[in-house]
């Protein structure tokens, strides 16, 4: 899996509300905010796989 489908991947999952207020964050960061707990476990096996993918 590549960065970019990490990224598309988690893009996807969230919601557009939540997304275009916690984009600027790393999903690491995002998994520690309380209205994203639900999505938490996720995010942080996405930052994982981030930085053992292969580039863009």
């Amino acid at each position: 899996m590549t960065q970019d489908e990490i990224f598309e991947g988690v893009e996807a999952m969230i919601p557009a509300e939540l997304w275009e207020k916690y984009k600027h964050l790393s999903f690491g960061e995002m998994a520690e905010i309380a209205e994203m707990a639900e999505f938490a476990d996720e995010l942080r096996q996405a930052e994982t796989d981030w930085f053992e993918a292969d580039g863009a």
